[in-house]
């Protein structure tokens, strides 16, 4: 769990009304153990997050500034934040108040995902910061929506594998792309895989 609250005293599913504005809501199913989705609305304030699980952060009407492994990044509709375990980021400033949705993943059960592909998440690296393609954007939004109250297991357990199957699966990124994973290398160590960029429905980089 991140963030501020512990995570023993969240419920499956709740709300946290630290004022009148701004809404905390904590999403899970039994279906898909270890996978949490916190969704914030009306933010206004600046937040800082310590992930204990990988963690994706996807705004949908916030717009800020966030600070992770030594570098800034605004950050606004469309673009995704990734924090592996351990890793803390901070929104240092707040461009528009807005909505976001986080989703943390347990490590044990994104490695039984990955084993299908013959990935570890012991050796996967996320990068920092990417602009979504319009695939993973979907395959995100669907997990998101199988976490909330309707969806049968079926369709929990098939969003899942799809998101998965999206962030290793694809052609190699083009020469542009894979720069722009090298500099992410440089900035964060090591790095097995990345995240999908845009035009890039699969991105795996060395």
């Amino acid at each position: 769990m991140t963030g501020d609250k512990s995570d023993q005293a969240l419920k499956n599913s709740g709300t946290d009304r630290g004022n009148s504005e701004e809404i905390v809501s904590f999403h899970r199913r039994q279906e898909l153990p270890g996978v949490e989705l916190r969704s914030l609305a009306n933010s206004a304030r600046a937040f800082r997050c310590y992930s204990t699980d990988f963690e994706l952060f996807a705004p949908t009407s916030w717009h800020g500034e966030i600070w992770h492994r030594r570098r800034h990044s605004r950050m606004d509709p469309g673009s995704l934040l990734c924090a592996h375990p351990g890793e803390v980021f901070l929104a240092r400033r707040v461009i528009t108040p807005g909505a976001g949705n986080f989703l943390t993943i347990d490590a044990r059960v994104l490695h039984e995902y990955l084993a299908d592909h013959q990935r570890s998440a012991t050796n996967l690296q996320l990068a920092a910061f990417t602009r979504m393609s319009t695939q993973l954007s979907e395959r995100l939004s669907d997990v998101f929506r199988v976490l909330q109250p309707g969806p049968n297991a079926l369709e929990i357990q098939s969003s899942m594998v799809e998101l998965v199957n999206v962030m290793v699966a694809g052609p190699k990124a083009s020469a542009t792309a894979c720069r722009h994973l090298r500099g992410d290398v440089a900035a964060a160590g090591n790095r097995a895989y990345a995240w999908p960029q845009p035009r890039d429905p699969g991105i795996a980089g060395a």
